[in-house]
């Protein structure tokens, strides 16, 4: 039986990270952190009440048993080093499920800050080879939690009664929101028969996946831009290479859009020396927006076409 395989103890995204909790090295740190949130979760989080330092410390305990058993995989949201949030994948009982959780200190809230961190963690899941999808739990009036869910694609499942004990701002219905594993149409190199005499240096190389999006998780990719900026950084870095799959968002996030991207790929076509790309999918909730960039990216015969990144 092959060893397990777990998350990294550190997904770093440049203006934050996840960090696993380091058992009672970090007591001091999730001791304040919880200590200066206690208002701002008491309205929706039971778990508060028993707030003090032998339930901090018990928690961190719980923390690398859980990880070393993979049943729950527990990390501080942390900016500069300092830790502003925590976020975790409980195992569920339906195989292949993990739910998530997530709070943040109110200093860091109303900024994005928790959709940034559950698409890392999403994101993160995504690589483990048991995990076919993820849900998060939320009430039913607590709004900021069901927005997080939606802005990265979380479906309703289904409502049901909330667990007890109820959290004092809590309506008694929990609703149940699911992201199914990501399925990219990706023709992968041939698998060998371990005693086939291929020589290993001929083996086809890995597929060439790249992603421009603010927040899903595209775990088949091989890199992934949040900005425009940075995907066009991206492109230029493969400008000379092959491309298998190209992944465009139209919308990301505030008065960034893909177009400076549409735009390189344009100009390269226009002065001869268009980009070699497979494919384009183009995945937006803005209809014409998405339906521009198909066209656009069309007239200088690129292959492209409108997809669903869930």
């Amino acid at each position: 039986m092959g060893a397990m395989v777990r998350p990294r103890n550190v997904v770093d995204r440049g203006a934050f990270a996840l960090r696993r909790w380091r058992g009672q090295r970090d007591f001091a740190a999730a001791f304040a952190l919880i200590e200066e949130s206690l208002a701002h979760l008491r309205p929706w989080e039971p778990w508060v009440a028993r707030h003090d330092e032998e339930h901090t410390r018990a928690l961190l305990t719980r923390c690398d048993t859980w990880w070393a058993s993979g049943e729950v995989y527990t990390y501080a949201i942390a900016e500069d080093g300092v830790p502003v949030g925590m976020c975790q994948a409980v195992r569920a009982d339906e195989p292949g499920g993990r739910r998530i959780g997530y709070w943040l200190h109110p200093a860091a809230t109303g900024r994005g800050l928790a959709t940034r961190a559950v698409a890392a963690l999403a994101e993160e899941m995504f690589t483990l080879p048991d995990v076919a999808h993820l849900e998060i739990v939320h009430d039913l009036a607590n709004t900021a939690s069901a927005a997080v869910a939606r802005r990265l694609g979380f479906t309703e499942l289904r409502r049901e009664p909330a667990a007890l004990p109820l959290a004092p701002a809590g309506s008694g219905t929990a609703v149940v929101r699911r992201l199914d594993r990501p399925q990219y149409p990706v023709a992968l190199p041939p698998v060998h028969d371990d005693n086939d005499p291929v020589n290993d240096t001929l083996a086809a190389p890995p597929p060439v996946v790249l992603g421009i999006d603010d927040l899903r998780t595209l775990p088949r990719a091989t890199r992934i831009a949040r900005t425009s900026r940075e995907g066009v950084q991206l492109l230029e870095e493969y400008r000379d290479g092959f491309i298998d799959e190209l992944w465009l968002d139209h919308d990301l996030g505030g008065d960034d859009t893909i177009m400076p991207v549409v735009t390189l790929l344009e100009e390269a076509a226009f002065h001869g020396r268009p980009f070699r790309i497979g494919a384009v999918f183009v995945h937006s909730a803005n209809p014409t927006g998405a339906e521009t960039v198909v066209r656009s990216l069309a007239h200088w015969n690129y292959r492209v076409r409108r997809a669903t990144a869930r």
